[in-house]
């Protein structure tokens, strides 16, 4: 079953639906800086009101002492990099927590490069859309049939987890073409920022899990 993960996550009340919903991760942002972003204290509380969540937080070139004082204080199941992160902080991290590497993506050789430099030591590699003014969470998309040849080699690991302007119409057409391990969607079910949408995560996930010819291409 295709994972899913609800990220951007700023309220109780929001990874409780995610959860309810049927969503298998919960984001939360702990760079600095980004409308998302979260305290420790309130990402605690965030984290508390969906046990059933696997734990994710979301960094942008954070020392690795940093991000693992919060695995530990937190409980995190990984830690999402999305900064121009070392192979060498990468594999420390990976010794403690599975580490999600994310990729802005313009073209296919963005994705096999990053699969041959960071594939054999994270968890997953996360396919964002690309946007030169941040470093996540834009909501931009790229274009999937361009990394379907790169998808049809693929390793038996990493993880894919794509992202990047993911909503509850083109998700279905994104599981076809990529077949992604895991979804990860943050304003493509929200009503306002910070603030998700009961019937647009419920509607996000059951059309992730019920894509057709969700296979990986061959």
């Amino acid at each position: 079953m295709i994972g899913v993960k609800i990220c951007g996550l700023c309220r109780s009340d929001d990874a409780a639906l995610a959860q309810d919903s049927g969503a298998t991760y919960g984001g939360v942002i702990l760079a600095e800086h980004t409308r998302r972003s979260q305290t420790f204290a309130s990402a605690r509380q965030i984290f508390a009101a969906a046990p059933q969540l696997k734990r994710v937080g979301v960094f942008v070139d954070a020392t690795p002492d940093s991000m693992l004082e919060l695995v530990r204080e937190l409980g995190l199941d990984a830690v999402q990099l999305h900064g121009a992160e070392s192979v060498d902080v990468v594999k420390e991290l990976s010794v403690v927590v599975n580490v999600w590497k994310a990729v802005r993506v313009r073209t296919a050789g963005d994705v096999q490069r990053a699969l041959e430099l960071y594939g054999p030591f994270v968890s997953a590699l996360l396919l964002d859309g690309f946007d030169s003014a941040q470093a996540g969470g834009s909501g931009k998309s790229f274009a999937w049939d361009a990394i379907v040849p790169v998808r049809a080699g693929w390793p038996s690991s990493p993880a894919l987890v794509l992202a990047g302007g993911l909503t509850p119409d083109n998700v279905a057409r994104a599981v076809g073409l990529l077949a992604p391990d895991i979804v990860d969607v943050s304003s493509g079910v929200e009503e306002a920022v910070g603030r998700k949408s009961a019937e647009r995560v419920a509607a996000f996930v059951a059309a992730a899990r019920g894509a057709l010819n969700a296979e990986r291409p061959t």
